[in-house]
């Protein structure tokens, strides 16, 4: 049966539906069944399509929108959202771009997707559909999360209590993957034995913040070796940053 007859018969039942009182709706899958199909389908697709879609009148094609909502949603998409899915959760001192201004759609699919949580592209790949790729890949070295498209190891998508969306503050996300950095001496082994200290100190390159790992390395990227937030062949050429060393 050609896509139009489809259609036309689903007006049709829609308007016997109505006129004879039963509370059954058209079943929008008819004309619409590409919404109800892949590896991932939002629950809500079963709750019935006015569920979130109250302000389309099915019994005129194209349908006929009664409310002031995009694609006669309920309400404002975000609000639609939160019908369901506790707000709360999403709210936190550090907000999410997207999430502040009620787009989720921007990364999620409301109907269907091909990938997990409703993504509207991979995990690995959905972040640069905003962030410029050649900021976080482009130089010598890449931090091997970031290579490996594992931004949500270290950022929270959706709000967080800490600055950049991280999900641990400072040197406790940094020791999720590098637990020896602050139990064996680091950096300056042989000139003291405890290591150079990693935390507790002012940092003097970087105002009203504590020195941390990231005082010497990069979260991301850099143009030198092992991450190292300043131009230095070794880890030694780092120290004239911040010391003087005549």
């Amino acid at each position: 049966m050609k896509i139009g007859s489809i259609c036309a018969l689903a007006v049709i039942l829609w308007a016997l539906t109505a006129a004879t009182g039963y509370a059954e709706e058209v079943d929008c899958n008819m004309c619409h069944p590409d919404l109800s199909q892949g590896a991932v389908v939002h629950p809500a697709i079963g709750m019935g399509c006015r569920s979130c879609h109250s302000g389309i009148d099915a019994s005129e094609t194209p349908h006929k929108m009664t409310t002031a909502f995009p694609k006669g949603l309920s309400s404002e998409t975000a609000d639609v959202c939160y019908s369901c899915h506790d707000k709360a959760k999403f709210y936190a001192p550090t907000i999410h771009a997207p999430v502040g201004i009620g787009i989720c759609t921007a990364c999620h699919n409301p109907h269907r997707s091909e990938n997990e949580k409703l993504l509207v592209a991979s995990k690995q790949t959905i972040c640069f559909n905003c962030h410029d790729t050649a900021k976080f890949t482009g130089k010598k070295t890449v931090h091997d999360p970031v290579k490996a498209g594992l931004c949500l190891e270290c950022h929270t998508a959706h709000a967080s209590n800490n600055e950049y969306l991280i999900v641990s503050k400072g040197n406790i996300l940094c020791r999720k993957c590098h637990p020896r950095v602050e139990k064996e001496a680091h950096a300056v082994v042989g000139f003291k034995a405890a290591g150079h200290p990693v935390r507790g100190k002012s940092d003097p390159r970087r105002k009203g913040k504590t020195f941390e790992c990231l005082s010497c390395h990069s979260p991301h990227t850099s143009d030198w070796g092992r991450l190292f937030r300043y131009k230095a062949e070794n880890p030694y050429e780092l120290c004239i940053y911040c010391h003087d060393t005549f």
